[in-house]
């Protein structure tokens, strides 16, 4: 049976513990949940008792079972640009403008019907869906592949004469075939015969088995099978699928998930661009067009990279309270501490080494931004701090004091080093220490340190089990660690390390997320 919701699996649980029965789950939580679902099942396959099936039997393509496995677990930009250049070189993906894969969709998944094959069209909005199905309807009829002297009525306001295909949208265990199997919701399906009560007998794709549905069924829960949403897509399976996404349209990566698992033999993704996003840019590799237009590759990485998935309750409150201790919130947080730090020493400093007019200095806007490198500088190395600070100020002519501030503010800078090292004068390695002379704030900040002590000891704990770790040496992937914590980085990939050898360089460096946190498919 399937479970709509959190609370129907709550009532499943309790009857099936006052009965003494067992219940087992079987799902896909790198589809979509129903919108009741709350993401109950995300967050059960997160348990540590869960099984997860990692054989594919549905696609012939040995590749392709491979890469739909990569498609259910791109988590940045560099994973995502890698399986596009998968599925582009066994030719998957078709760009162009929005008419030209409208049309290349609709005239491919057209021959694939008229040869027998079983094929659908895949989109993300009602409105396409409903264009490319009424383009079928016209052109089958006028060809004579569909006799539409007499037609039934189907969901919607959609109607089906015999040859038309057609798509089953309900489960019902009452309406069996002639070997035994009840119609499921995804069903696929060839009119073949239209009888006075408005039932039909189709023929199921597949199997070729023979079915008479009801006329309260056809119009209750039969569409027109030519094309679907990716989200009503996710219970069907034929020879061939074609993904159709417009410019003005796109999809979480759940439903792209969706939408390129769907054939057996074929699972193609026709993709607009505009006209400026110019082929010529995309062969560079570009994201975005010299015009700021996302070019094909970009809106594809985007939709990889960004999850539709909901939460549950408990998932998201646990990913709430783990955002609140990262590296990089404590730290923002204990520089706001550090920032309510007497800046009086520093222009008494900049005025006697100087001659800068206190008043001037006192309402820069610049003086924030001097004092936050002077107490990294200082924490690490006061020696440095002291010598760019006081180093004259020659060449400025008649420069006025705030310029001469800014200039002794970027000293400041290039003097504390960008990635802190442990030391005295550091809240854990993370951040220049608090030293000002406020027990209250000096109070929140030994808080905020004890948090970041428990943070590192959590990280490091946790580091060696973690997918990017293998390979690492243990100070390195503490390191790593670390730094993924501070700056947000969530690649599972190992970084990559510099070649041997003088002027070498990674070939792939650390980078900082551009999405959403993951989420976390057939």
């Amino acid at each position: 049976m399937c479970f709509g919701s959190a609370g129907h699996l709550h009532e499943l649980t309790r009857q099936a513990d006052a009965a003494g029965a067992r219940v087992l789950l079987v799902g896909d939580h790198r589809q979509l949940d129903a919108i009741e679902a709350g993401g109950a099942l995300s967050l059960l396959a997160q348990q540590d008792e869960a099984l997860e099936l990692t054989s594919v039997w549905r696609f012939r393509a040995d590749w392709e079972k491979q890469a739909s496995l990569q498609l259910r677990e791109v988590h940045d930009e560099d994973q995502a640009d890698d399986l596009i250049a998968e599925y582009a070189e066994h030719g998957r993906i078709i760009p162009g403008e929005d008419e030209e894969i409208a049309d290349s969709a609709f005239e491919a998944t057209r021959a694939a019907i008229a040869e027998g094959r079983s094929a659908i069209l895949i989109a993300a909005t009602n409105a396409v869906v409903s264009d490319l199905n009424e383009r079928f309807v016209h052109a089958r009829r006028a060809s004579g592949a569909v006799d539409a002297t007499r037609t039934v009525p189907l969901r919607g306001h959609a109607d089906a004469g015999v040859g038309e295909r057609i798509l089953a949208r309900h489960n019902d265990r009452q309406l069996l075939d002639d070997r035994g199997d009840f119609i499921r919701n995804g069903s696929t399906m060839t009119v073949a015969a239209i009888h006075p009560d408005g039932s039909v007998t189709a023929i199921r794709d597949g199997a070729d088995a023979v079915i008479r549905l009801p006329a309260t069924y056809l119009q209750a829960h039969v569409e027109l099978g030519y094309a679907t949403t990716a989200h009503r897509s996710q219970g069907v399976t034929v020879d061939e699928a074609r993904l159709v996404l417009p410019t003005t349209d796109s999809i979480p990566a759940e439903l792209l998930y969706v939408g390129m698992t769907r054939g057996r033999d074929l699972n193609a993704v026709h993709i607009g661009h505009e006209p400026d996003a110019d082929d010529e840019t995309n062969a560079r590799g570009h994201l975005v067009a010299d015009t700021d237009v996302p070019t094909w590759k970009g809106r594809l990485i985007g939709m990889m990279t960004t999850t539709g998935a909901e939460q549950s309750a408990i998932a998201t409150r646990d990913r709430i309270a783990s955002e609140g201790d990262t590296l990089a919130r404590l730290r923002s947080e204990y520089e706001y501490l550090t920032s309510l730090e007497d800046t009086a020493p520093l222009v008494d400093q900049l005025v006697r080494l100087h001659g800068l007019d206190p008043s001037v200095v006192e309402d820069s806007p610049v003086l924030a931004s001097c004092a936050a490198p002077h107490r990294a500088a200082r924490s690490i190395d006061p020696q440095a701090a002291h010598a760019a600070l006081s180093r004259p100020l020659s060449g400025m002519g008649d420069a006025d004091d705030e310029k001469r501030l800014r200039v002794l503010t970027s000293r400041l800078r290039a003097a504390a080093p960008v990635l802190a090292t442990r030391g005295t004068g550091m809240a854990e390695g993370v951040t220049p220490r608090y030293d000002g002379g406020e027990a209250a704030v000096a109070d929140l900040a030994r808080q905020v340190e004890d948090r970041m002590r428990q943070r590192i000891h959590d990280i490091v704990r946790a580091a060696p089990r973690e997918t990017w770790a293998s390979g690492l040496a243990p100070d390195a992937v503490v390191q790593v660690a670390l730094y993924r914590d501070l700056y947000d980085v969530r690649a599972d990939t190992p970084p990559r390390t510099p070649t041997r050898g003088k002027g070498h360089a990674p070939t792939r460096p650390l980078r900082r997320s551009r999405t959403a946190p993951r989420r976390p498919a057939s």
